[in-house]
C-alpha cells in the first residue's frame, strides 16, 4: 500500500515536471526561431549587396528549417507531456492544464547523510526485503523442530459411584511423554537445508534494496552539487550578424555556431533544474 501511494505520487511529481520542462524548451525553441528568422532576414540583405556568399544564405535557411522542425518535435513532446500528466491524476488526456509554478532554482539545506536515513526509514521496499528475511528465518526454525524431541504433558481425574452424579474422585493420573525422531530418511535435514536456502535468497533483494536507496539519495545530491554549480543561463540578447566579410568566406557560419552554443547552454539550464527537481520527488 505504502509502495503504490508513493509510486503513484512520485508518478505525478514526474509528470508535473516533463510539463514543465516541455514548456520551457517549447519557449526556448520559438526564441530560436526568430532569431534564426532574422538572421536569415540580415543575411539575405548582405547578400543583396555582396557582402556574403551564396552558401551563406543557403546555410542560414538549412538553420531556420531545422531549428522550425526542433520546435514541432518540442510542441509534440509538451503535448505528450500534459497527456501523460492527465493519465497519471485521472483527467481526460485532452484537458488543458494551466500550470501555475515554475522550473525554478530554490535553495534547500538538506544534507546526504540526513536523506539516506531518511530512506532507510521510510522506504518500503526495505521493510518489505527485511520482513521477507524474517519470515525465511522463522521457516528456518520451524523446519529445524523436526530434529528437537517432542514433549508432551498430560493429566486425568475420574469420577465414579453406584449412583448418579458420581461422588468418588479418587482416581486421577498423571503421565509425561518425550519422543525422539531418531531417522526419517533425511526429510527434515532437507527441509533445514531448504528454509537456509530461501534465507540466502531473500537477503539479496534487500541487499539490493538498500543498496538502491543509498544510491538514490547520492545521486540526487550530485544533481543538485551539479545545477548549484551551473550558474544561471545566460540572458544577454544574441545580436545578429553585422560583420562585413568577404563574399565566400565563412564569417556568418562563425558567428552562428557562437549562437548555437549559448543557445545550448540556455536550453540545457532548465534541463538541470528538471533533472535535479524530478530526483527530489522520489518517495
Amino acid at each position: 500500500m505504502s509502495s503504490s501511494y508513493q509510486t503513484t505520487r512520485y508518478n505525478a511529481e514526474k509528470g508535473y515536471y516533463d510539463v514543465l520542462q516541455a514548456a520551457n524548451t517549447v519557449n526556448l525553441d520559438k526564441e530560436t526561431v526568430d532569431r534564426l528568422n532574422e538572421h536569415l532576414k540580415n543575411t539575405q540583405a548582405q547578400f543583396a549587396v555582396g557582402v556574403v556568399a551564396k552558401a551563406d544564405v543557403l546555410r542560414s535557411q538549412v538553420e531556420l528549417v531545422n531549428a522550425q522542425q526542433t520546435l514541432t518535435q518540442a510542441e509534440n513532446s509538451y503535448e505528450v507531456a500534459v497527456s501523460s500528466l492527465n493519465n497519471v491524476i485521472g483527467l481526460p488526456t485532452a484537458t488543458r492544464l494551466n500550470l501555475s509554478q515554475g522550473l525554478e532554482y530554490k535553495p534547500n539545506d538538506y544534507t546526504l547523510d540526513n536523506c539516506v536515513t531518511y530512506a532507510m526509514v521510510n522506504r518500503p521496499e526495505i521493510h518489505q526485503a527485511e520482513a521477507s528475511v524474517g519470515m525465511a528465518q522463522a521457516a528456518e526454525k520451524i523446519a529445524n523442530a523436526g530434529n528437537l524431541p517432542q514433549v508432551s504433558l498430560g493429566a486425568s481425574n475420574q469420577w465414579s459411584n453406584d449412583s448418579f452424579p458420581g461422588q468418588n474422585k479418587n482416581n486421577w493420573a498423571l503421565g509425561v511423554t518425550l519422543t525422539q525422531n531418531i531417522w526419517d530418511y533425511g526429510v527434515t535435514a532437507a527441509k533445514v537445508r531448504e528454509a537456509k536456502a530461501n534465507i540466502v535468497s531473500m537477503r539479496k533483494p534487500k541487499t539490493t534494496a538498500v543498496a538502491g536507496r543509498r544510491l538514490q539519495p547520492s545521486c540526487t545530491g550530485w544533481d543538485q552539487h551539479r545545477r548549484d554549480g551551473c550558474g544561471p543561463p545566460p540572458e544577454q540578447p544574441i545580436q545578429a550578424v553585422t560583420s562585413h566579410s568577404p563574399a565566400g568566406t565563412w564569417g556568418v557560419p562563425g558567428k552562428t555556431n557562437k549562437k548555437n552554443g549559448k543557445r545550448g547552454a540556455r536550453k540545457n539550464h532548465p534541463q538541470r533544474l528538471f533533472i535535479s527537481l524530478a530526483s527530489l520527488a522520489v518517495g
